[in-house]
């Protein structure tokens, strides 16, 4: 859109080597239609940065759209999106479910505290867990 630009100010230009006169009928409505096309190539200038910035929004929704379609149908996608892939990888919610043996509660443990073997106390009868009890 830059060429708009260049092209007023290039008008703009021959106008102020021509040494208008603004205080003809002439030179004035040369200068206020050079104005108005300025302020015309300002007003493409912000559309069209508009229309960018809207493209880049549908793509991603698009995006998001195509993965959903994919968890729902069961198809694989055509193309690369980060958005899905990055959400597959994820599946692991960080939280390990266990059935307390003693009062039958369910309880979430971070996957961490799992890992680290350490003893897993429930929080409804304080009582220990024994690892065979995961669901």
């Amino acid at each position: 859109m830059g060429y708009l630009k260049e092209q007023v100010s290039y008008i703009r230009g021959m106008a102020d080597g021509l040494s208008m006169d603004s205080s003809t009928k002439e030179g004035k409505l040369i200068l206020a239609m050079i104005s108005l096309l300025n302020e015309i190539a300002d007003s493409a200038e912000s559309n069209e940065t508009s229309v960018d910035e809207l493209t880049e929004a549908i793509e991603a929704i698009k995006d998001d759209i195509d993965c959903l379609e994919s968890r729902i149908y069961g198809e694989e996608l055509d193309d690369f999106s980060p958005w899905c892939e990055e959400d597959e990888e994820d599946d692991d919610p960080g939280f390990v479910e266990m059935v307390c043996p003693h009062c039958n509660d369910t309880i979430f443990f971070d996957s961490g505290l799992i890992e680290s073997k350490e003893a897993l106390v429930c929080p409804s009868c304080e009582r220990p867990f024994q690892e065979s009890e995961e669901k």
